[in-house]
């Protein structure tokens, strides 16, 4: 079973037999042991060594046999016992001869797996538990399914997503005929932490939640800059198993909404659009505290008419209150105010930018709403300002958020993301005023 080793102290004398030499030529073995050359006790390997014995699985070769497996080397004259990996048809001997065991331990209920000559036993039993689990599950599950799928249409929607994220926020816009819709979120702080390749196919899953009504049996081709993104989500993830996870959730996505993706990379200056989103100043929002003795004062608000994702506020009593945003996102309400009936059954609450002050009254106007606005207040010469007179019209009670000069009642991220910060003192006082248009 171990490979001999015989000497040839004098080349010249056994040139005669013809010595094998990796070229066909035939060892004479019987004629080594005659004239004493061949020295049988000497192994490589000793017989006695155990474990060599359970390290290596040899092949034996017969006595007839071993004439043909040899070589010669600085004079010494080797000779194979055993079928060594070296011959061609070496591993389809080991891998047939393995397999035929491997079978028998099987038929005995004994696991195992086996790949040339080495082979590996399992536990009768292997506890799975968390991802593996999961994964495993899913698509084990596709032996039993016997439900259906919805084949496409040839007549689908075509629709074109574009989506980039920076540090601190993701943003994209959907494209399905001659309309444009746009979303955007920030990333929370524990999100900023993460690598930009994996920021970047979160923003499109994000995208893609936020439009999921459009997606329905649609086709939908996506832009993305980023090359390691696109090329994970082609392949269904990579090395990085976070952006993996994500690919994973994307194609569940696809599953359930029968939509079939085809990604394409984008130079970033021709990704404008998608890029300006994801690097807008953020909007500000009133300080948690003022607004929850607000939410508390007025009974609760019904909803925020102007916030986003990143923005969102809870109420005193620890709720979650709903919101339009500007650009959709998860969570939101519905986009764009402006588009949105106002609820009349309560009271909401809006935080305008200072140009849309004078819109947002006239629309709360014609829903004949009950809502808290806060507002600024300027010195006399501005007090002119063409929606004041509307506010004094309408107002019923007046909360004084900060006077001239006085810490501001505004917060905002930074534009390096993270958490909030105050702004400076403004000039001029702020003012919550619940205006009530339900009679005007």
């Amino acid at each position: 079973m171990y490979r001999t080793r015989h000497e040839c102290e004098d080349s010249d004398e056994m040139s005669g037999y013809g010595w094998l030499r990796h070229d066909g030529v035939r060892f004479g073995r019987q004629e080594l042991l005659d004239e004493g050359y061949l020295i049988t006790t000497s192994f490589m390997k000793d017989p006695e060594d155990r474990d060599a014995f359970r390290e290596y699985v040899h092949v034996c070769l017969t006595d007839a046999s071993e004439e043909y497996f040899g070589f010669e080397y600085e004079g010494y004259y080797y000779v194979y016992s055993t079928l060594s990996f070296g011959w061609k048809a070496s591993p389809f001997i080991y891998n047939t001869l393995s397999g035929a065991v491997a079978q028998f331990f099987r038929r005995l209920g004994i696991r195992n797996l086996f790949y040339l000559d080495d082979s590996i036993y399992l536990p009768r039993y292997i506890p799975l538990a968390g991802p593996l689990r999961s994964e495993l599950t899913e698509w084990l599950g596709l032996g039993c399914w016997h439900g259906t799928q919805t084949w496409r249409s040839e007549r689908h929607v075509t629709i074109a997503i574009e989506t980039d994220s920076s540090g601190r926020r993701w943003g994209g816009r959907i494209i399905v005929g001659s309309l444009e819709y746009r979303a955007w979120n920030d990333w929370s702080a524990s999100d900023q932490r993460l690598h930009i390749n994996l920021l970047e196919i979160m923003a499109f899953y994000n995208v893609l939640l936020s439009f999921r009504q459009h997606l329905a049996g649609a086709q939908v081709d996506c832009y993305i800059d980023n090359r390691s993104a696109m090329y994970n989500l082609i392949n269904g993830g990579g090395r990085s198993l976070e952006m993996t996870d994500v690919a994973k959730l994307i194609f569940l996505l696809q599953r359930a909404d029968n939509v079939d993706i085809v990604y394409h990379w984008i130079a970033s200056e021709f990704n404008t659009v998608a890029d300006a989103i994801s690097r807008e100043e953020s909007p500000l929002r009133l300080r948690p505290a003022l607004f929850q003795q607000l939410d508390r004062a007025h009974g609760g608000f019904l909803i925020d008419l102007l916030s986003s994702g990143a923005n969102r506020q809870q109420g005193f009593d620890g709720r979650d209150i709903p919101f339009f945003s500007r650009y959709a996102c998860p969570g939101s309400t519905g986009v764009n105010v402006f588009a949105q009936p106002i609820p009349t059954t309560g009271v909401t609450f809006a935080n305008p930018p200072f140009i849309l002050i004078g819109p947002l009254l006239g629309y709360l106007r014609s829903q004949r709403s009950l809502t808290v606005t806060v507002v600024p207040q300027y010195d006399q010469g501005r007090v002119g300002q063409y929606w004041w007179p509307l506010i004094l019209e309408a107002a019923l009670s007046w909360t004084l958020l900060s006077a001239p000069f006085a810490p501001s009642p505004f917060e905002r991220r930074g534009r390096s993301g993270g958490s909030f910060a105050a702004l400076p003192p403004s000039p001029v006082a702020h003012w919550a005023v619940l205006l009530d248009f339900r009679f005007l």
